[in-house]
């Protein structure tokens, strides 16, 4: 599934597409990309789930190192779960970068947009995505 970013923070050269959450560099050369997903927590998350994440180049090409975390009921599945990832590499103006995520924990997940204090306490992560031309 594609992350579904809808807001903007700072976008100078309106590279990030709020409509079909695509990143679309102006200009070619090397870029720094970064995302962190974040989950809200579950009590009956199964034992053995897992998240994998990464960036899509083009609609078929995975560019960035996925990631897939086993968990069991009781540990990260009350405070929820966060990974933040990053991609150097080069992109090509036209080209466009996803961020795409599957999941299978056996239990609905909800990716968190904002600040969110699980059950188990203090604050959590909250999902973004960022990048930056470097050369």
């Amino acid at each position: 599934l594609v992350v579904q970013f809808n807001t903007r923070s700072v976008d100078l050269l309106s590279e990030f597409n709020t409509s079909n959450y695509r990143f679309y560099p102006t200009y070619s050369g090397y870029y720094f990309l970064g995302a962190t997903l974040a989950w809200q927590g579950n009590n009956s998350m199964i034992n053995g789930g897992e998240m994998v994440a990464g960036f899509r180049k083009n609609g078929t090409n995975t560019v960035a190192s996925t990631f897939s975390r086993t968990f069991g009921a009781g540990s990260y599945a009350e405070r929820g779960v966060y990974h933040t990832w990053t991609w150097v590499g080069y992109l090509a103006a036209g080209d466009y970068i996803e961020t795409v995520w599957y999941q299978r924990s056996g239990q609905t997940l909800v990716l968190t947009s904002s600040s969110y204090n699980g059950t188990g306490g203090g604050n959590r992560q909250m999902s973004n995505f960022h990048g930056f031309r470097i050369a």
